[in-house]
């Protein structure tokens, strides 16, 4: 029962892991122009 739970929640921080490392690409993405890097920088890092 317990190992179930540990399990979902695993499953869990995984998703919200990606989540939050796609919100961090997004917002990269976006804020390198405004700071004068060139868009092949900005691709290159994700």
């Amino acid at each position: 029962m317990i190992a179930l739970f540990v399990r979902h929640l695993h499953q869990l921080f995984l998703v919200l892991d990606a989540i939050g490392q796609g919100a961090f690409m997004i917002i990269g993405c976006n804020v390198a122009p405004k700071l004068g890097y060139d868009n092949m920088a900005v691709m290159a890092g994700t």
